[in-house]
């Protein structure tokens, strides 16, 4: 409609321009040369929306956190059983769950940070509370720090996490709406998706920092986040009586 609208314009005023420019005493080619040379020009002073740093930008931050995260967390049951302390720990499930805690503090902390710098000196757009956004951020990394624990239950040498880092991270990107929205992929991917944390963190994200949404419209992402929670835990509990029932003499 913009290219059609600026195309009848320039027709308009070289139509209009041409008798007066003649009447001026100007020559056919001259004043056709004048009149053709009026376009319309569209300028986007400030586009908040099409910013890169609003989806692309925090969308790699996002991942590279992710990463640096789940390179920490996967490593924690295979550390324990290197170090002979794992069936010790597991007499007390909740203990061992707790051991996540700080490494979700720190990043937690951080994520808050880099969002904070980004807004200060990038133009980040952060139209919500930060109150709001700090519970999905929270359940986001408690939920990828149970993924990460639940894939690597089986591992014995933290040397030996590399696949299941990947297994989340890579899977995680593709889900995580930054490369193309999941809603257009096919309804098996968009099942698959709901399965990683980052997918719903990043709809909580979207809603909350992009067009200033509060707790109050985000249950069904804030639900899914608790879960997935709840269905990690689960499966490390029913792993880890598999196992001591399998083992016991």
């Amino acid at each position: 409609m913009r290219q059609g609208v600026a195309e009848v314009l320039s027709t308009e005023n070289a139509s209009m321009l041409m008798s007066k420019l003649l009447g001026m005493g100007l020559t056919s080619e001259q004043a056709q040369g004048v009149a053709s040379s009026l376009v319309v020009q569209q300028r986007s002073l400030y586009n908040p929306t099409s910013a890169t740093v609003n989806m692309q930008v925090i969308g790699f931050v996002n991942l590279i956190i992710l990463a640096l995260f789940i390179r920490q967390t996967v490593q924690i049951i295979p550390r324990l059983r290197a170090e002979g302390r794992f069936e010790k720990d597991y007499e007390s499930p909740v203990s061992l769950f707790l051991r996540i805690i700080p490494h979700v503090l720190l990043f937690f902390v951080s994520m808050i940070f880099i969002l904070g710098l980004l807004k200060q000196f990038g133009g980040l757009r952060f139209g919500g509370s930060v109150w709001a956004f700090s519970l999905p951020l929270f359940l986001y990394l408690l939920a990828s720090g149970f993924l990460a624990m639940l894939i690597s239950f089986k591992i014995k040498d933290p040397k030996n996490t590399m696949p299941q880092l990947a297994a989340v991270v890579g899977p995680s990107f593709f889900f995580s709406n930054i490369l193309l929205p999941v809603a257009f992929m096919p309804n098996l991917v968009q099942i698959l998706a709901m399965a990683f944390p980052l997918n719903w963190y990043t709809k909580c994200y979207q809603a909350i920092a992009l067009r200033g949404a509060t707790l109050d419209v985000m249950g069904q992402e804030l639900g899914a986040l608790l879960i997935l929670i709840s269905v990690f835990l689960l499966l490390m509990v029913l792993l880890g009586g598999y196992h001591t029932i399998r083992n016991r003499p």
